[in-house]
């Protein structure tokens, strides 16, 4: 639970549903129907019911038993320490990153660790145009996706990819 908590955060407030939901109909080559309630789903229900369960379940965590044999205290223990093995690298790269591959004040690390990768994009290069391009002419803003200095790739007439660097945001408009 903690786990898709942490991935229901990451979607819904770091990397933002709302470009999520761009992302999707992108995919789908269509509006996605029912955008509002997907965002209201994403960032605020999903979040609250997920964390509400997890305390429900702390606060009525009984020992373990099983047909009225109490399992010894190292048991529980090494049952616990495999259990925080899948959790504990979330916190420990969020440590990892903010101590080691941002620069600055920690406010401006934990900032700029909190939004989404500038380079992200489909793997393919033709889908990677195609994505870029399809941002730009449906109105999103990419200064946070494509920076200005950043080479980029674009979608000719002849449909044949080149690389550029300069930004233009009327491209295959």
């Amino acid at each position: 639970m903690v786990i898709v908590l942490a991935e229901v955060i990451a979607v819904g407030w770091i990397y933002g549903v709302e470009r999520f939901l761009d992302d999707i109909e992108f995919m789908i080559k269509r509006p996605f129907a029912g955008r509002i309630l997907f965002i209201a789903l994403w960032k605020f229900v999903v979040p609250a019911i997920i964390s509400s369960i997890l305390v429900l379940t702390a606060i009525s965590h009984m020992p373990v038993s099983y047909l009225n044999y109490d399992f010894p205290t190292w048991a529980i223990v090494f049952g616990w320490v495999l259990a925080m093995m899948s959790i504990i690298p979330i916190p420990a790269y969020a440590f990892y990153y903010l101590v080691f591959e941002e620069s600055g004040d920690f406010i401006t690390r934990v900032k700029h660790s909190l939004q989404p990768s500038a380079d992200w994009a489909p793997a393919v290069e033709r889908n990677r145009a195609d994505y870029r391009n399809w941002r730009t002419s449906t109105g999103h803003n990419l200064s946070h996706v494509i920076p200005h200095e950043m080479h980029m790739m674009i979608k000719t007439e002849n449909d044949s990819v080149q690389a550029t660097n300069h930004y233009d945001p009327y491209i295959d408009r």
